[in-house]
């Protein structure tokens, strides 16, 4: 094994942030390389709220989060088993534990990114042939052809689009259809929904605070 390979296969380590307010009790474990671990500090879009209101508070008393890289050089198995059995070392704080990871696992599924066979492309492709085609016997006019779009609407077409719509009315048959109030019976078992799901999420109210 070259160097090079040696380096592009054992890029990943492990990581955990640190809450310095706590003595540096661990509040999340992941995975990565490169500069993955800093991309926490520059989410633009917020997909653990848990873990992001907890660096926002931790900034906000004026203290940076503590990052301990647990094990770097690893190879990204060896990453993802690791990370697995610390997430399970501390536990989620959903479920208990002291972790604001959502998952007690982030490794994907094995069939992720692989290549099908060519027996398997050919299965797909004979399944969709003639009269099994959802689109067999259907020609495409002008008419029923689809919009292409690319990229937003120009302001053209979306004038277009109100002046098309200006003066038209529902007809009561539509304002009555979609204004339909639910049931009783919908609402309670929309309740009953909601609270199964909350008790699933937060088992206590303790263990909720544990967010904080």
């Amino acid at each position: 094994m070259t160097l090079e390979e040696y380096n592009k296969r054992y890029k990943y380590y492990v990581y955990i942030l640190c809450d310095p307010r706590k003595h540096n009790q661990p509040f999340y474990i992941g995975k990565g390389s490169g500069d993955r671990v800093k991309e926490h500090f520059r989410e633009k879009v917020i997909e653990n709220k848990f873990k992001t209101n907890k660096i926002k508070k931790i900034q906000s008393c004026g203290m940076e989060v503590f990052i301990y890289y647990f094990k770097t050089d690893l190879d990204e198995e060896s990453a993802y088993a690791l990370e697995e059995e610390l997430i399970n070392f501390y536990g989620c704080c959903v479920y208990g534990g002291i972790l604001t990871n959502i998952c007690p696992s982030n490794k994907p599924p094995k069939h992720y990114g692989r290549v099908k066979s060519a027996e398997e492309r050919k299965k797909i492709s004979d399944a969709q042939l003639g009269e099994k085609n959802h689109r067999f016997g259907k020609k495409c006019t002008e008419k029923n052809k689809p919009p292409i779009r690319s990229g937003p609407m120009s302001q053209e077409q979306k004038d277009a689009i109100s002046r098309g719509n200006t003066g038209k009315k529902r007809t009561p048959e539509q304002i009555a259809k979609k204004c339909v109030p639910h049931t009783e019976e919908t609402k309670r078992k929309i309740k009953e929904k909601n609270k199964v799901s909350w008790r699933n999420q937060y088992t206590s109210y303790e263990q909720k605070n544990n967010l904080k």
